[in-house]
């Protein structure tokens, strides 16, 4: 499930007590500071929640998908958001792993 931005809005105005109106000018304003300074080199990090930063990617020779020849790929720039140690903590603790657990008092009866 997902929210779009209004909806996120509103959460954020319901949360703090604050109008919707003022709470999305923060939210625009917060992206737009966010963007701006990613793209001029800066690393954002907000402890707890996680680090905003540009990534650079070296060119390299790839291989075409239609035709099989080689072919150059640029070097690139683009964003990335990696999670802080909290924020990771709260979001794996209320979502159910992708990953079956397995107790290994169950495979040893299962392998006699």
């Amino acid at each position: 499930m997902s929210i779009n931005k209004k909806e996120f809005v509103k959460a954020i105005a319901d949360a703090s007590g604050n109008s919707e109106s003022g709470t999305k000018v923060f939210l625009e304003t917060f992206i737009q500071v966010v963007q701006e300074s990613v793209a001029s080199g800066k690393e954002i990090a907000l402890t707890g929640f996680g680090t905003f930063k540009a990534n650079h990617r070296a060119g390299y020779i790839g291989k075409s998908p239609k035709t099989g020849l080689p072919i150059q790929i640029a070097p690139s720039t683009i964003p990335s958001f990696k999670a802080g140690s909290k924020f990771r903590a709260i979001v794996s603790s209320r979502l159910p792993s992708k990953k079956a657990k397995t107790n290994k008092s169950t495979l040893k009866a299962k392998s006699k």
